[in-house]
């Protein structure tokens, strides 16, 4: 399981790839990566080309909600599950000049998708480098990234509720997160005695 660190881990392990997968294009190597509300991120006049990546909602897991995990407890125990969870984003393309001359933001977003789509699956070592002190890449479940498709009507309610102008974007589910619970795991009590008319174990031919 992973600690408390693990959604940071996950924005920053995304953010890595992304500045090194779009800046890798000669045309958009100017290009900076944020993780800020869409209302702020394009903030003091910025005109260059950038992309956003926000965490818009953390869900439940289902399919984890409530599940033990069976390597971490000893027969008979009774253990706390992990907070298992969803992680949604939004990935907001701001081309250069506001595209005045060209579409930058429909290549910013095509480049963006392109690695997105080639580390569908985090790796290990790319967790592990984005934050120190995040044990994520050590969970059982492995880290994975999905585009998720919006309706118009969803994005619609979606971007009046950041209250800005609606930008080129796109949406992500990243599952699972096992955040591991501090709690302590519950132990059976021990057989002190037997009683009077126990005889223990009969065991016949």
């Amino acid at each position: 399981m992973s600690n408390a660190l693990a959604i940071a881990a996950v924005t920053a392990t995304r953010r890595n790839l992304l500045s090194q997968g779009v800046t890798a294009d000669q045309d958009l190597a100017d290009t900076t990566i944020t993780t800020q509300p869409p209302d702020q991120a394009r903030a003091n006049g910025n005109t260059a080309n950038q992309i956003n990546v926000f965490l818009y909602q953390a869900s439940p897991n289902a399919a984890w909600r409530n599940r033990d995990i069976p390597s971490q407890i000893n027969p008979g125990e009774t253990s706390v599950p992990p907070l298992a969870l969803n992680l949604f984003y939004l990935v907001t393309a701001y081309g250069r000049d506001n595209d005045t001359q060209n579409p930058f933001s429909h290549h910013l977003l095509g480049r963006a998708m392109s690695v997105l789509y080639d580390h569908c699956i985090l790796g290990r070592e790319e967790i592990k480098a984005a934050l120190p002190g995040s044990d994520l890449h050590m969970q059982i479940e492995r880290v994975r990234v999905t585009q998720v498709s919006v309706s118009t009507e969803e994005s619609s309610k979606l971007w009046a509720s950041f209250q800005t102008q609606y930008r080129l974007s796109v949406a992500y589910e990243v599952a699972v997160l096992l955040i591991e619970s501090t709690r302590r795991s519950k132990l059976p009590l021990a057989v002190l005695t037997r009683g009077k008319n126990d005889s223990g174990i009969v065991a016949t031919a």
